[in-house]
């Protein structure tokens, strides 16, 4: 038997007959429509499909609720550029704000919405690399005392083979020099 397809639907085909067989939120807090046919699975993302936005445009959500697809709560817009003004002039793009250092209490601008969780002064990077490497060695603890006697026989075994390798690597490198 032949599998069914997945089309994506963006906005400006044709939608499937009826109404949705599913309503979903996806990883980023968007609703997701699916429908269920014989011959395949449609999906689409609600903002899109409500403004019938062609796949080189953009839609914002005017309130920056992400779920509320209301037509008066999407805007569409011609570029990313204009999308991102949007954005910085209501004040719901929070990825870029300022924020607090946790080391020293200075606010600084991140490069971007993951990194920075620290401003870019040596001492409270060091600090947070730190923190981080904590964090792991916790995290491995916790994995090592879940661990079975074998397990742990065989993870230090692992341990001791990438140290290994690590020094005979840095022995080569040396040699090169």
């Amino acid at each position: 038997m032949a599998r069914k397809r997945d089309i994506w639907l963006s906005g400006h085909e044709d939608l499937p007959e009826g109404e949705p067989d599913r309503r979903s939120l996806d990883g980023g807090g968007y609703v997701i429509l699916t429908w269920y046919r014989p011959e395949a699975t449609y999906r689409g993302r609600e903002h899109r499909l409500v403004t019938r936005a062609r796949p080189d445009q953009h839609v914002h959500h005017v309130n920056g609720a992400k779920s509320d697809n209301r037509e008066e709560n999407l805007q569409v817009v011609d570029s990313h550029a204009v999308h991102m003004e949007l954005h910085g002039a209501s004040g719901t793009w929070r990825a870029l704000e300022d924020r607090m250092c946790p080391h020293c209490g200075d606010r600084f601008r991140p490069l971007a919405a993951r990194w920075n969780v620290t401003c870019r002064k040596k001492g409270c990077v060091d600090k947070q690399h730190a923190s981080d490497a904590k964090k792991a060695t916790e995290a491995r603890w916790r994995d090592h005392v879940k661990m079975t006697p074998e397990e742990r026989v065989e993870a230090m075994r692992a341990s001791r083979r990438k140290y290994k390798d690590r020094k005979l690597a840095e022995k080569r490198s040396n040699a090169l020099r």
